[in-house]
């Protein structure tokens, strides 16, 4: 019997935090499908996701290159009214910059600015890594320069 199951008939004893390790190591071991169906069940179960369930299935989406669904998660986590965070916002461009999708990246990074998000230290080694490939990409960002003045 797994511990999900063992843990799923003690549910008194479980909250959120509890899930959120689960899923997250679930997550971590490509473990996805898993991860995905626990997340379903919780509000069945009495729990609601907080800002760190929806973090880590979005990380979970994003290491698997799923960004549309990473996407998906984001706006289902605005609709059931958890406000996404810094971190969140950072895992989704990650995603992007792994992936290569670089326009999609550019569109979510100004949606991400303009709510006052800022890049974390591993997304800006990122896109330094990235700039440092492909330099016409800093033109993409208005962010990362500046106009000179006349």
């Amino acid at each position: 019997m797994s511990l999900f199951n063992k843990l799923e008939r003690k549910t008194e004893f479980i909250d959120i935090t509890s899930y959120n390790i689960i899923i997250n190591g679930l997550c971590k071991n490509g473990e996805l499908d898993k991860a995905h169906a626990i997340f379903q069940k919780l509000s069945s179960m009495g729990l609601l996701p907080d800002v760190r369930t929806y973090t880590t299935m979005i990380t979970g989406f994003c290491l698997q290159g799923l960004l549309d669904e990473a996407k998906d998660m984001l706006r289902k986590m605005e609709g059931d009214n958890c406000l996404p965070n810094n971190v969140t916002y950072n895992v989704i461009v990650q995603g992007y910059l792994r992936c290569r999708k670089l326009n999609e990246m550019v569109t979510f990074m100004n949606e991400m600015t303009g709510k006052g998000f800022s890049f974390d230290a591993t997304t800006t080694k990122l896109l330094v890594k990235e700039i440092s490939e492909n330099p016409s990409i800093l033109e993409m960002i208005p962010e990362l320069h500046t106009e000179k003045k006349k």
